[in-house]
């Protein structure tokens, strides 16, 4: 029945319930006396408050279709019960994105754990391999590390070159004195000025800074003091070597203690142990649950954090100069023994073919050490 025919006929109209779906406006500004009146706060009106506005009629629905671009056969309910529906997906796909962000995370964890796990399995295989699959091995990775090297570059042969023949640029050994001490690299290693910039005294950093790998990894300034050249290095607050300090510094006994502790305070921070000052013997730090100290976290920080490979270069050519040559060797052979047995990588390898190897100073050990690499590619 239309809307026209229940307006002539009241009276054989039953009444009708009006809802959100069916709205019409009213021909008559006063209510109808057949029409029910609906208690007020019923569920309907509710709903149309909630959807449309307290004082919105069904009259304005073209225009509230409008404001929502609502195309189609959907009401405004439908309308709206879709965007509510699509709300409630919303927290949802937040949840699922946090757990998603949980996800990487906990498989970051889980990589790092295989990758121990990897390192341990890979220590605990050298053991099972029989002799010559050992061999054969190391033969394969040295050889594809010696191939995959690049020439060195002439200026740096040239510099290693002067290094062991103590020639330098006339520019270094006349380098401004920028401190009233003239042999400022000695006072140092005799505890008498902090090293510079806002440093400490050798006694302090020796024993304060042992074990703390953040530190050591994190500073920048203190290395060019611990293991001084006749260079310049990039710390603007250090001294070149001169002639004069390196005689003063070999001959006092002081300073030799000093140094060998500066060594052990480095080869700490590489997972190594100094067993003999006199013969440079040297060995891997056990690994200890719960710590950081163990020469397998310490040797993949290293391998990671390769500025630390121009220390050990430093630290290799400092010794040289202050009268401590013989620990050259025994340190190179060693970082080529543990990359020979798996336990460090190639890129390794590559630095000591190309720095450590020329530093050392011994020409008999040097050649020795070329042929031990050589002789592990075949």
């Amino acid at each position: 029945m239309s809307a026209l025919e229940s307006r002539k006929r009241p009276a054989q109209t039953p009444p009708v319930s009006i809802t959100s779906h069916e709205a019409e406006p009213s021909s008559s500004p006063m209510p109808s006396k057949n029409k029910k009146e609906r208690p007020k706060g019923s569920s309907s009106d509710q709903q149309l408050e909630t959807r449309n506005g307290p004082d919105e009629t069904a009259g304005s629905k073209k225009t509230r279709r409008k404001q929502l671009n609502i195309k189609g056969s959907d009401s405004v309910t439908d309308h709206l019960d879709k965007i509510e529906n699509q709300n409630k997906d919303y927290p949802k796909e937040i949840e699922e994105g946090n757990s998603e962000l949980i996800t990487i995370q906990e498989e970051a964890v889980m990589k790092e754990e295989d990758r121990r796990d990897h390192v341990q399995l890979q220590l605990s295989s050298m053991s099972t391999r029989s002799g010559q699959q050992q061999k054969d091995f190391t033969a394969a990775k040295v050889k594809r590390c010696l191939e995959s090297l690049l020439p060195i570059p002439f200026y740096e042969q040239q510099e290693a070159s002067d290094y062991r023949q103590n020639v330098f640029p006339a520019s270094d050994k006349q380098l401004p004195v920028k401190s009233s001490v003239t042999c400022p690299n000695l006072e140092f290693y005799l505890n008498k000025a902090p090293f510079k910039p806002r440093g400490l005294k050798i006694d302090e950093l020796l024993s304060k800074w042992k074990g703390n790998y953040e530190i050591l990894e994190e500073n920048h300034n203190y290395i060019q003091w611990l293991f001084p050249l006749r260079t310049a290095g990039l710390n603007r607050n250090s001294y070149p070597l001169t002639d004069s300090e390196i005689h003063k510094m070999q001959s006092n006994k002081e300073v030799q203690k000093r140094l060998i502790s500066s060594y052990e305070l480095m080869l700490d921070f590489l997972g190594i142990r100094l067993l003999d000052s006199q013969t440079g013997k040297l060995e891997r730090i056990p690994d200890t649950s719960g710590k950081n100290s163990g020469y397998i976290s310490r040797f993949r920080h290293f391998e990671r954090r390769t500025h630390n490979h121009l220390r050990v270069t430093r630290m290799l050519r400092s010794l040289g100069e202050l009268g401590l040559p013989h620990l050259q060797a025994p340190l190179v052979e060693f970082l080529i023994d543990q990359v020979l047995d798996g336990r460090l990588s190639e890129s390794v390898l590559r630095s000591c073919m190309h720095y450590w190897l020329p530093s050392v100073l011994d020409d008999g050990e040097r050649e020795r050490l070329f042929q031990l690499v050589q002789s592990n590619s075949q």
